[in-house]
């Protein structure tokens, strides 16, 4: 089993225990997140076993495909075993955490429960099937769509949604639970004729410059492209979900560049492989391997030791906070590059990137943007 998958296996079995009424994949993430805060030795038992070690050395190295082959394989032969009781302890301070997190959201949002029918009202093993039909009936230039559930025959409606709503959404389901001040569109699946949505996908100029650098490198002028920066779904949504979202939200992104004296010429997103994401869905809609970039986590310590993720750019926020106790460190375990995919857009097509240039960030140079996610 993967060394993510055991995780993962493991919080389900503990969340079923003390009741957990929130995200079970929001709560999965979280523990994966602030596990990385341990040493390696502390989350993976080996008893006098090196392959822990060699495995993070891997890491460093940048052999990291190397260093998962390691890992895995000494799973598989009982040489390594999760630490259940650290895991139980940070999913213990991560249920507490997003009770109250979730609480607070849905009384400042008035949104539905993360598991109410109004998300998703759909039966274990749903499909949303094709074609994607455009509605030009929805409000705004970029109109809409409609699919069909294929078990129930309902409609899935995508169509463009406020950015007042995609930031409660993301503050309150996705595992970031940060917004970005940035985004500039935002779209949505609805079923039929629901308020809610139950997956939203946001975008925003590109910002970075290691990331405008990416693209440089791949013949992409980033100033002709966005960045695909927040996607979430409910846990109950349909299989096709998240790729018919991006592949209509992408045709609308090309009708309204149409007849702009600049029309857009790619979209660029990234992918966290520590996390267990493989980036399917974009892979589906032609997105391409560009570049890869370092992955560093952020935590901030209170009192009582306990940690709590800070995306990067939430760091500004805590330098201007008065001195207190808490304490900022960095992830202890070695990471994996977070890849950066991108999809180019020619007229209505959509291709994947015909470089085989990869293009790696360095430290210095991801350092150097300190404020970046």
């Amino acid at each position: 089993m993967h060394s993510t998958e055991i995780t993962v296996d493991t919080v389900d079995r503990y969340e079923r225990e003390h009741d957990f009424k929130a995200s079970s994949f929001d709560l999965a993430v979280q523990v994966m997140i602030v596990a990385c805060s341990y040493e390696p030795d502390d989350i993976w038992l080996a008893g006098n076993d090196n392959v822990v070690k060699i495995a993070s050395e891997l890491v460093t190295t940048g052999a990291a495909d190397s260093a998962l082959d390691v890992l895995e394989y000494a799973i598989e032969q009982g040489r390594v075993h999760l630490n259940m009781d650290l895991i139980a302890a940070i999913a213990t301070q991560q249920i507490t955490r997003l009770h109250r997190l979730h609480a607070d959201r849905k009384e400042e949002f008035e949104l539905p429960e993360h598991g109410d029918e109004t998300l998703s009202p759909f039966p274990p093993g749903a499909e949303i099937t094709g074609p994607l039909l455009m509605d030009d009936r929805f409000e705004g230039a970029a109109g809409g769509a409609v699919a069909t559930e294929k078990f129930t025959g309902r409609k899935v409606i995508f169509r463009p949604i406020d950015l007042d709503l995609t930031r409660a959404y993301i503050e309150s389901f996705h595992y970031l639970h940060t917004a970005r001040d940035d985004d500039s569109l935002a779209f949505g699946a609805f079923v039929d004729k629901a308020n809610s949505p139950f997956a939203i996908v946001s975008y925003s100029p590109v910002s970075r410059t290691y990331k405008k650098n990416i693209l440089n490198a791949a013949g992409i002028d980033h100033r002709r492209a966005l960045e695909l920066t927040r996607a979430w779904n409910s846990e109950a949504s349909p299989k096709n979900t998240m790729s018919m979202l991006y592949g209509y939200a992408h045709a609308s992104i090309q009708r309204l560049s149409d007849g702009e004296s600049v029309e857009q010429q790619a979209i660029i997103t990234a992918v966290n492989p520590n996390l267990g994401f493989k980036g399917s869905a974009f892979r589906a809609v032609g997105f391409g391997l560009i570049g890869e970039k370092p992955t560093s986590y952020h935590y901030l310590v209170d009192e009582n030791g306990q940690k709590a993720y800070l995306p990067r750019r939430s760091l500004t926020d805590i330098s201007r906070m008065p001195s207190t106790s808490a304490q900022c460190v960095t992830a202890a375990l070695p990471l994996l590059p977070t890849k950066e995919l991108a999809v180019i857009m020619r007229g209505r097509r959509r291709l994947q990137p015909a470089t085989n240039v990869i293009y790696r960030v360095s430290e210095a140079e991801y350092r150097h943007e300190a404020l970046s996610i």
